[in-house]
């Protein structure tokens, strides 16, 4: 019994001796961690609340111990809902560009300035920084809407930014191939893709019955490349056909004109539910069986880079239907993680909308298959640990 004693009591002490080891560990790496300190060049305030890829990587830096500060160059009327929701991540400083300029006590060396909108108000940063107004590595985000302007119509004060930006971010192939055709030099791209929080987008099954209920859902921004026009065209053929599909569209697009040239018999299975917080999309898509995404090439030769949200209907296991369209074929393994369309092609909208309401366990499994696709390719955390790692050896290694 004193042997048994004896040893529990070295046994507990050698517990006890790990645990400190391990503080220990922890605290000489979090000592000899390189902290950098970072600056964000926003459009404005409202691209932190609005647009997750941005708040994901803002907080993700923070969370894993570096300094951040925001700055942004058009006002907007919630910018004391932005400081809040900032404050309580610990990132305290988000000012007005002329303030950071104009006021001495203002941070003005950081070790990496992070623009996005790139095509839009790099430019400018890159002014601001080459007339000393700023100090540090410069690194731009170049989505498929960014190129365009400028880049495309090689402006002087574009092309420049080729010589002058230390890294480019592209979201993902077929992005970065574009950039360095302009003329940017290959070893400046690489790629960063915009990670889902899946803890947030959790997956369930979203199982229907091709007699009950179905309902189709797409989560889209403004603009003509976001393909609106042809899926209410493809949808009106359809629920004339099938009256049992609801479609719900959320998102700060005026839709109420092409819904009201329908007859009522389709028009009350259209719903518009208008923008919505990014909070309340995971309760949203929820609700939804199948989801659309048809991106198109726009006028102006706009593009998608890859859609966020069909990344996150995705997480949550609901296949998406969207289109040949930029670098989604690099996501959508074509009937096996979703199912692609020809851009514009009514038709074969419709064609395929048909053929995944008749065969409802073929969603389910494409469901499963999409939502591993994110968990392992397009997860949040591994992200955001390459996003971290990409900075550190720019900083440190140049």
């Amino acid at each position: 019994m004193k042997i048994f004693r004896l040893n529990k009591k070295y046994f507990l002490l050698g517990i006890f001796l790990i645990f400190i080891g391990l503080k220990l560990e922890i605290a000489l790496a979090n000592e000899t961690k390189d902290i950098l300190r970072v600056l964000f060049f926003m459009r404005t305030p409202n691209d932190i609340s609005g647009r997750a890829f941005i708040r994901n990587q803002i907080f993700g830096l923070k969370k894993r111990g570096h300094v951040i500060d925001v700055t942004y160059f058009l006002k907007s009327v919630n910018d004391a809902a932005v400081k809040n929701l900032l404050r309580k991540f610990g990132i305290n400083n988000l000012f007005y560009y002329q303030d950071l300029l104009k006021k001495p006590q203002i941070q003005k060396t950081y070790d990496v300035i992070i623009c996005h909108s790139g095509a839009d108000y790099a430019p400018s940063v890159n002014k601001i920084r080459k007339s000393g107004g700023l100090l540090g590595k410069f690194v731009v985000f170049l989505r498929g809407w960014n190129l365009k302007k400028g880049l495309v119509e090689k402006k002087p004060e574009h092309i420049n930014l080729f010589k002058d930006v230390d890294l480019f971010f592209s979201v993902c192939e077929y992005i970065k191939e574009r950039i360095i055709e302009l003329g940017c030099p290959s070893e400046k791209v690489v790629i960063l893709r915009s990670g889902i929080d899946c803890s947030k987008f959790r997956y369930s099954e979203h199982a229907f019955c091709s007699t009950g209920q179905i309902s189709l859902m797409t989560v889209t921004g403004r603009g003509l490349r976001k393909g609106i026009p042809y899926m209410i065209k493809a949808v009106a053929q359809i629920i004339k056909k099938y009256p049992n599909v609801k479609f719900t569209l959320v998102g700060p697009h005026n839709v109420n004109e092409l819904i009201r040239k329908l007859p009522i018999s389709i028009s009350k299975n259209i719903i518009s539910l208008g923008w919505q917080h990014h909070d309340k999309l995971p309760n949203i898509l929820a609700k939804a069986n199948l989801f659309m995404a048809v991106s198109v090439t726009g006028p102006d030769g706009s593009q998608e880079g890859i859609p966020t949200a069909v990344k996150e209907a995705m997480a949550c296991g609901i296949p998406p239907i969207t289109s040949h369209h930029a670098g989604i074929p690099e996501l959508i393994k074509d009937k096996k993680s979703g199912f692609l369309v020809n851009e514009k092609d009514v038709d074969d909208l419709v064609n395929k909308l048909e053929y995944l309401i008749n065969n409802p366990k073929i969603c389910i499994k494409a469901g499963k298959q999409a939502r591993h696709t994110i968990e392992t390719e397009h997860n949040n955390e591994i992200e955001n640990d390459k996003f971290e790692n990409f900075l550190l050896n720019l900083v440190l290694n140049s």
